[in-house]
């Protein structure tokens, strides 16, 4: 054999992974470097946007070097360099994932070491890389051809930057000249490799897709039946792209190609691809044939072959194609109004960019299109989580105009007029123009799809009107009526109101009082709905489908028999069954006869009080309602910072306005249904007649009424399970070879001690704390954490964790986070929070962190409503357990505790008991 022929064969069966023929040619003598040969195989990997490989070669000066790398699914970049970084040769097979790369370096007349530096921005987890050298000497005319023929080829494949139908025609040339060589010297291989590439360029370069057609026959007749399959499967998948680039571009019909001839090569390349074993070309042929049925206008069938894409390509882990797929599925269900499986796979889409590390502005405007879809479906809670992460990706400027604008539209659905103007400022709108900003669209079709708004507001208007014309009665019917609906659409499917409900739900309840006919168990009741309407839904299931279908109602949604709604109203009467006028009855019966039910309205229109007992109900009305909440936000405006005598004379303030009125109805123990500004009032504070509430009465915060069981004790048994967590701190390196404990730690350890009891502190305070079962089974829950309580934006309330890692920063608990994870605690003590702001609506019945507790199932939680002197926080809070173990009582234990620190304390140290508050449900 020639030496030619020798190596030739030596590279070929190499390539082909035949070992055993490679150990026989060089026996034979093949002048090939058996290292070189072999050279190296390379797994791609899944993560970054680019492998790279780098390989070095000696080339004598009297020899010429074939370069073939091979990759399996994966398109190839190659730049080969001589010493002191000449450049030599680029080339790429871009576009392409099968067809193996070719360079041709020719004798430089001197030794040299080569660097051949490979790159793949687009391959698969399966793919892997092979190169094999072919070294040559050019003696004689048959060697010279061959050479040129090789070099011919490697031309043909050399990167280019200039885009003309002259350049890809020379390169073309290149390419068939190559193979008609190899052709004379029997090497089919790289005949058919040379003019598949010819036909590539044909399809990519110069677009003539019908010479393709005619061209890539000869070489699926060669290579049919034939040991040439990926050469073979190389044809069928460029004879496809020339079929449905002549149906895309309409010009198929001159050679009678139509949608049916592309679907059926689309199945023949997804079928050949499957039994070869490159999934790649298969998900490949499967989203393409997605994509003509698109182009058909059958979106459900092409939904199915998307998804057989997306499966094959997220098996592989080609992060690109499962990219374009989950994109393309998101336009079809977002054209078809589908919102559920939109944000399905704009999730799914979100979880691949941040796996793969592409952030920015691609990532952004993923989330930004997330919030408009809840948006449009009036889940404005979930709109502002993802808009707001949208803000911390984006690097444009008109993109964060697009997510500011948005934020400020949830934030006006949402009734928070002072963040929705920051918004609109962030947005580039003028300071002057937000007010009524959204005014004009609050009523409109897009806003109200499904008639809710409307209905609502013709609602409010007809019993407005049915009043002033002195049918009292009727108004009576209609408001509790709205009531009622107000209360199950805010419940059961919250954000459908938007901003009608923060426009018009304090003035709903006023307008009801002015009434003035309703007994007053009626009034309780429709107060009660009023305030559970402004809380966070507690009905549980997604309501997806149901949203999605009222969206696309056409304003016909509210009142029609929907069987999804219907379904959905039953489960909320019975949810919602001890919301009536008999549930407050039996409410109030099952009160102690010790104890009296206190609760203030305190709007800008009425201010009022009712004390209930077990068999009556009185109401007391307040003269000047705007004077006495202003000196209400003043004192509490005051309080934080009053000490001494300036506390008792703002204690005395308040007494005078809330207690005085009702200072003859008032009982041992007092459950205060707090409300709007009465939920930050230290109520058992306040004085009358010189002397504290506290001194004589017992107060309890109910955040619900009528729900749950009344009980003047909470009665609590001394905790087998205690969760105690606090002393947040800052990532540390290096050894602690002294573990400092926390003061406040070490003081509630000693009063627990024992198998039970698990410790959370320093470093180790983490999210993943509060989803553990020792959290969750806990009957007591301490919290040393620093704390802020928003009465104004409750869910922006926080609790301090510690830094995982150096230069992160803290992390937060967020009332989310807490009501995600239920707890079966019978306590919950929060001992370093304070309050900020003053609730913005008198009907709030929420106080951040606290309402969470309560929410996730713990029967008290006591909160620390202001900061206090460390020496006074520990003595108070010894002695509050020691009480607790005594009377196994909460509110009892806090009563005494406050008692003996009013008699016992200093001037300076009578805040510390004043602090504290207890709330339950």
């Amino acid at each position: 054999q020639s030496k030619e022929y020798g190596t030739t064969a030596l590279y070929m069966a190499s390539s082909l992974g035949h070992l055993a023929m490679v150990q026989a040619l060089l026996d034979k003598g093949a002048e090939i470097d058996t290292q070189d040969i072999l050279g190296a195989t390379a797994l791609a990997q899944t993560s970054g946007s680019e492998l790279k490989r780098e390989y070095f070669i000696r080339q004598a000066a009297d020899e010429a070097i074939l370069i073939r790398i091979t990759a399996y699914e994966a398109d190839l970049d190659s730049l080969a360099f001589a010493p002191e970084r000449k450049l030599l040769v680029s080339s790429t097979t871009s576009g392409s994932r099968i067809a193996p790369l070719f360079q041709f370096i020719d004798s430089s007349g001197k030794d040299r070491q080569i660097d051949i530096q490979v790159s793949s921005a687009n391959f698969t987890a399966n793919s892997k890389f092979e190169i094999g050298i072919t070294r040559m000497k050019v003696w004689d005319n048959r060697s010279q051809a061959l050479a040129k023929a090789y070099a011919l080829l490697s031309f043909g494949m050399q990167t280019t930057q200039v885009d003309s139908a002259a350049n890809w025609t020379v390169k073309i040339n290149s390419l068939i000249s190559a193979a008609n060589t190899f052709s004379q010297f029997g090497m089919t291989e790289l005949k058919l490799w040379s003019n598949w590439y010819a036909t590539w360029l044909i399809q990519t370069g110069l677009h003539d897709y019908n010479m393709v057609l005619s061209m890539i026959r000869d070489i699926e007749n060669a290579t049919r039946a034939s040991q040439w399959r990926e050469i073979n499967l190389a044809a069928q998948h460029t004879k496809t792209a020339a079929i449905t680039s002549l149906v895309d571009s309409g010009r198929g019909q001159a050679g009678n190609i139509g949608p049916d001839d592309a679907q059926a090569a689309l199945r023949q390349t997804a079928e050949q691809a499957g039994v070869m074993g490159f999934r790649f070309f298969q998900s490949e042929a499967f989203y393409e044939s997605g994509l003509q049925y698109i182009g058909q206008n059958r979106d459900d069938q092409a939904l199915k072959q998307f998804q057989q894409a997306l499966n094959i390509a997220d098996e592989i882990g080609d992060a690109g194609l499962s990219k374009n797929i989950r994109e393309s599925m998101a336009g079809i269900h977002e054209e078809q109004g589908d919102d559920p499986a939109t944000s399905e796979v704009l999730r799914q889409l979100e979880s691949k960019l941040n796996l793969d590390g592409q952030g920015g502005d691609e990532l952004a405007l993923n989330l930004l299109q997330q919030g408009r879809i809840f948006m449009r479906t009036w889940q404005f809670t979930q709109a502002m989580e993802v808009l707001q992460q949208a803000l911390e990706f984006e690097n444009d400027s008109s993109i964060a105009s697009q997510i500011n604008l948005e934020l400020a539209r949830v934030s006006y659905e949402t009734g928070q007029t002072h963040a929705m103007s920051e918004f609109l400022v962030a947005a580039g709108v003028s300071r002057s123009e937000t007010d009524g900003y959204f005014d004009n669209a609050a009523m409109s079709a897009t806003s109200d799809a499904a008639g809710f708004r409307r209905q609502a507001e013709a609602d409010y208007q007809n019993a407005r009107n049915l009043a002033r014309t002195g049918d009292k009665r009727k108004a009576q019917q209609v408001f509790e009526s709205l009531l009622d609906d107000v209360l199950f659409l805010r419940q059961a499917l919250p954000g459908v109101l938007g901003s009608w409900y923060w426009l018009r739900h304090e003035d709903l309840i006023d307008d009801y009082l002015d009434l003035n006919i309703a007994n007053q168990t009626e009034v309780l009741s429709a107060l009660s709905k009023s305030r559970f309407a402004s809380k966070p839904a507690v009905m549980k299931g997604r309501q997806d489908d149901l949203r999605a279908l009222l969206a696309q109602s056409d304003g016909k949604g509210a009142r029609d028999n929907i069987p999804e709604l219907q379904l959905l109203r039953d489960q909320f009467a019975e949810r919602f069954l001890f919301l009536s006028t008999q549930g407050i009855r039996d409410y109030l019966t099952s009160l102690p006869a010790d104890s009296v039910m206190l609760t203030y309205h305190l709007s800008a229109r009425n201010v009022q009080v009712w004390a209930a007992s077990q068999n009556d109900v009185q109401n007391r009305q307040l003269a000047n309602p705007m004077q006495l909440r202003r000196q209400l936000a003043n004192i509490l405006e005051r309080l934080p910072t009053a000490t001494g005598s300036q506390f008792d004379n703002l204690m005395d303030e308040a007494g005078d306005l809330l207690i005085a009125p009702v200072s003859d109805l008032l009982r041992s123990n007092i459950f205060l249904t707090a409300a709007g500004l009465t939920l930050g009032l230290p109520f058992d504070s306040l004085r009358h007649k010189g002397r504290y509430l506290v001194e004589n009465h017992s107060v309890i915060k109910l955040l619900s009424f009528p729900s749950g069981t009344p009980s003047g004790r909470l009665s609590f048994e001394s905790p087998e399970r205690v969760f105690l967590a606090g002393d947040p701190q800052d990532f540390q390196s290096g050894y602690a070879n002294k573990l400092q404990q926390y003061q406040q730690i070490r003081t509630v350890t000693d009063l627990f001690v024992g198998p039970g009891l698990n410790i959370i502190q320093g470093t180790a305070l983490l999210p993943d704390e509060f989803q553990s079962e020792p959290y969750q089974q806990a009957e007591l829950i301490h919290l040393s954490m620093p704390g802020l309580i928003l009465l104004d934006y409750p869910d922006k309330s926080t609790l301090q964790l510690s830094e995982p890692l150096r230069d992160l920063g803290r992390l937060s608990l967020r009332p989310a986070g807490i009501r995600r994870s239920p707890v079966a605690a019978g306590l919950v003590y929060l001992a370093d929070t304070q309050t900020q702001g003053s609730p913005n609506f008198a009907n709030s019945q929420q106080v951040g962190l606290v309402s969470d507790f309560l929410q996730s199932g713990a029967t008290a939680v006591i909160a620390q409503m202001s900061p206090l002197a460390e020496s006074a926080e520990q003595a108070f809070l010894q002695a509050f357990y020691t009480q607790l173990e005594s009377t196994r009582s909460i509110a009892t234990a806090l009563t005494n505790t406050k008692r003996e620190a009013i008699s016992t304390a200093d001037a300076a140290d009578l805040r510390a008991w004043s602090a504290l508050q207890l709330f339950t449900n």
